[in-house]
């Protein structure tokens, strides 16, 4: 056996199966909507509606603008956050998506804006657009000649100037 040091692998915690795992309420949701008989985008849309109202977080940007009214932080939307998720993992498990979004804008972690533009390799003077409604929301690019109300956007964020 050779001399030296033993390295103890760290074992990497995920903070969302820890979550299941420690909040029984959550966990038995899951489990609920795993057993309907329904596609797994018709569960990720039942998970985006119950467990933002378990939470009471805001499901839609309106939601959060007027949740903002009372507070002095800047509250992100499950709804907007899914978005820039989806974009961001295009080939992952909505449901996992649907539940990052829930666990990110619960304990207010947003997605880096940033990080979204270089993915898209758009420019940072374009603006972000979501289509969609709910658990469907897509995300979409317009330049500042684009009139994103037009556009079929349901929220636009603008370009930081």
């Amino acid at each position: 056996m050779a001399r030296g040091k033993i390295r103890r692998q760290k074992k990497e915690v995920n903070p969302i199966q820890e979550w299941i795992e420690d909040d029984e309420v959550l966990s038995s949701i899951l489990v609920e909507i795993q057993d309907f008989n329904l596609s797994i985008p018709e569960q990720a849309e039942i998970a985006f509606h119950r467990l933002s109202e378990l939470y009471s977080l805001p499901k839609t940007p309106i939601e959060a603008d007027e949740r903002q009214t009372y507070q002095k932080e800047e509250i992100v939307s499950v709804y907007q956050e899914l978005g820039l998720i989806k974009f961001l993992e295009p080939d992952g498990d909505i449901r996992g998506l649907v539940l990052t979004a829930i666990y990110n804008v619960r304990n207010k972690i947003t997605i880096d804006i940033d990080e979204v533009y270089k993915k898209a390799r758009a420019n940072f003077n374009v603006g972000i657009c979501f289509k969609g409604e709910n658990s469907y929301v897509t995300v979409h690019f317009l330049d500042e000649k684009d009139n994103w109300f037009n556009s079929g956007c349901l929220m636009y964020l603008k370009p930081s100037q």
